[in-house]
């Protein structure tokens, strides 16, 4: 035996192509959806730092632009934040729950309300990103609570999650 796997061996997900790249499908991003927000949120840190670095290179003087200071801390706190956790709980919780991950229509809905959203903020339209912004909690909420429900459903034979989880909305104050 030559030490080589057989064609019947191969380790599960690798591609053995002839070293070429694979993209994600869709299934494997709303398994883990952090695969994809996590690079977002990469995009939105450096949007939002973007500024400071043109005015300190002195590409950008006082009378040309107005003060970077409330588009970056919008984009920092509103956009790239959630991208994060959205990233992280959209992979995780249906992992802990064992219930169904992100539906397509979630996944991409939300990606593109944070994309519209650093836009706006980035653009200075801070009312429609404010909105978005809103937009974005409820859709996240939406989703924990579905499935954190239903896996309480099951787990507990109908009963309502712990108590403790009140104090989840305190921590999007």
């Amino acid at each position: 035996m030559s030490g080589r796997p057989t064609s019947g061996s191969r380790a599960p997900g690798l591609d053995c192509g002839a070293g070429r790249a694979t993209r994600p499908r869709m299934s494997s991003l709303r398994r883990e959806p952090f695969r994809l927000l996590f690079p977002f949120a990469a995009v939105i840190g450096w949007l939002g730092v973007l500024p400071w670095v043109l005015v300190a290179s002195g590409a950008i003087h006082d009378g040309a632009w107005a003060w970077p200071g409330i588009p970056h801390s919008l984009l920092m706190t509103q956009a790239f934040l959630p991208a994060v956790a959205m990233g992280f709980l959209g992979t995780m919780i249906p992992r802990r729950t064992a219930t169904a991950p992100m539906h397509a229509v979630e996944l991409l809905g939300l990606l593109a309300a944070l994309a519209a959203m650093s836009a706006c903020f980035a653009l200075g339209a801070l009312a429609i990103g404010e909105g978005l912004y809103l937009l974005v909690l409820l859709g996240l909420a939406r989703f924990a609570v579905v499935r954190l429900l239903a896996r309480g459903a099951e787990a507990r034979g109908g009963k309502a999650p712990p108590g403790s989880f009140v104090f989840i909305p305190a921590g999007l104050a």
